[in-house]
């Protein structure tokens, strides 16, 4: 049985504490829907690996290291 995928939408990432923190740029950069799909696989990776083995294992812009790790805290609350 497969795990249930996480989906991931641009007004979850703008409901960050993290994303808020971003200038005008980056949050273009953030919400650019390439990056929303890294993201997404980012939280679906730390939802069945773990955070650490995603951030010792993928190369990622660390925007989506900051984002994805508040978007897993919020998760498993």
């Amino acid at each position: 049985m497969h795990p249930k995928t996480i989906t991931v939408y641009p007004s979850d990432i703008r409901a960050t504490k993290a994303f808020k923190k971003l200038n005008q740029i980056q949050q273009k950069l953030v919400l650019n829907s390439t990056n929303i799909k890294h993201i997404e696989y980012g939280l679906n990776l730390t939802a069945n690996r773990g955070l650490d083995f995603w951030t010792n294992k993928v190369d990622t812009y660390f925007l989506n290291v900051r984002i994805v790790t508040e978007l897993n805290q919020n998760r498993t609350k």
